[in-house]
């Protein structure tokens, strides 16, 4: 992918923006699997200054079987540091939630049978509900 294609640059640009964010996953979807080959390419790549929003367009894409260990690691720091003041996007969030103890959560998720289990904020946890 050449790092100039000016579409998925001004994409990236609008991910880091509240007020353009879901606007910027919609369209960042509309580009299927190149889009997330060309996300990969910049995070390998650059620009840098466009690396970290490709790390968040790539989570947002729901991409992280895509992402190599240091990716992964980076985006888990992200979202630890994230976790730290974490809120609701919206009190009026059409969504529910179930908050759990963070010491409680494993049974939890044995109870509800999931697996996979990685740490979100809500912010991923609103576009992974959404998708």
């Amino acid at each position: 992918m050449s790092t100039q294609n000016p579409t998925l640059e001004s994409l990236l640009l609008q991910v880091a923006r509240q007020d353009a964010v879901w606007q910027a996953e919609k369209d960042l979807k509309a580009l299927g699997p190149e889009g997330v080959g060309s996300l990969l390419e910049i995070r390998r790549n650059g620009p840098g200054t466009l690396r970290r929003h490709a790390l968040h367009a790539l989570a947002m894409l729901g991409a992280g079987d895509e992402l190599d260990d240091r990716d992964r690691r980076a985006l888990e720091r992200l979202v630890r540091i994230k976790l730290l003041n974490d809120r609701p996007l919206d009190c009026h969030c059409p969504f529910m939630w179930i908050a759990v103890p963070a010491a409680a959560y494993e049974g939890v998720f044995d109870a509800l049978g999931l697996y996979d289990r990685h740490p979100r904020d809500h912010g991923h946890g609103h576009v992974g509900s959404a998708a």
